[in-house]
């Protein structure tokens, strides 16, 4: 059957897993998409039982299952730029990797989500192994927080200033394949209360993304929502650069526009940059 698409709509896929309570995961996904005018798909990972409070359970889907998602979508929709969020196992893992390299779903951005904002595990060890060898040399850009790039690194020192996030960016460049990568989440203390800088390595130079560091815990979705904005805007044929500021400024509104839901880790507000964009 030949590929057909909708005229004049751009797509973005998002493979990864649901959130319930609709602050992170293919829920923060598919409304950071809207907010930047990308018509969204969705492939699920996995089904996880959460609220802004904890996560209490998680449950995979069958890869196979994950596999078919994406086999149906891409041959039916052009999809411009794939991101992956929450894939559970390396079962997941491998079968996506698997359906992105038969679609040349490209460019790809990889949130290597491994845990909630809430807490929980998302990610178990095989799987961490899984997303180091065969997932990231995939990617166009890696987007890890603080915890996670330690993670991949195997460090037990965090990561927790500009020098050593940036040492992490280009390390997980040069040691899995990596094009860029993105370290979010590092508070530079200034004067007054700080700033929030993301640490972004291109391949060649090093950048300090920055905005003011503001005094929230409602951040659930946050990381879903930069790295589904960095996609969203690479669908858009942004240059890569161009689309990390997109996803900063889009992030920086989003918290600043902060909901108060839950009794918990409020969600971000994923639409805000809609009423500040034009």
């Amino acid at each position: 059957m030949a590929t057909r698409t909708t005229p004049g709509t751009t797509a973005a896929l998002t493979i990864a897993g649901s959130d319930p309570s609709g602050g992170a995961g293919i829920q923060a996904d598919l409304k950071t998409f809207a907010a930047l005018e990308v018509f969204g798909c969705a492939v699920i990972t996995a089904i996880t039982v959460q609220n802004t409070t904890a996560v209490k359970h998680t449950h995979p889907i069958d890869p196979q299952l994950v596999d078919q998602q994406i086999d149906v979508v891409a041959s039916d929709i052009k999809i411009a730029a794939t991101k992956t969020g929450m894939l559970a196992d390396a079962a997941i893992v491998k079968a996506v990797v698997k359906a992105i390299k038969r679609n040349n779903l490209a460019p790809l951005v990889v949130d290597p989500v491994m845990a909630a904002t809430s807490g929980g595990e998302l990610l178990d060890a095989a799987g961490v192994k899984a997303v180091r060898d065969e997932l990231l040399p995939l990617a166009a850009i890696a987007t890890p927080n603080a915890a996670e790039a330690a993670r991949l690194l195997d460090r037990a020192d965090p990561i927790a200033d500009i020098f050593s996030a940036t040492e992490a960016a280009k390390r997980i460049c040069s040691k899995f394949g990596v094009k860029a990568c993105v370290v979010t989440g590092i508070k530079r203390p200034n004067d007054e209360e700080g700033e929030a800088v993301d640490v972004y390595f291109d391949g060649t130079e090093v950048h300090e993304v920055a905005s003011e560091w503001r005094l929230t815990t409602n951040l659930h979705g946050s990381g879903c929502t930069f790295s589904a904005a960095i996609t969203a805007a690479l669908a858009l044929s942004q240059p890569i650069n161009d689309a990390v500021q997109t996803a900063k400024a889009v992030v920086n509104e989003a918290i600043r526009q902060t909901t108060d839901l839950g009794q918990g880790h409020s969600p971000v507000n994923h639409l805000a940059y809609m009423n500040v964009k034009k």
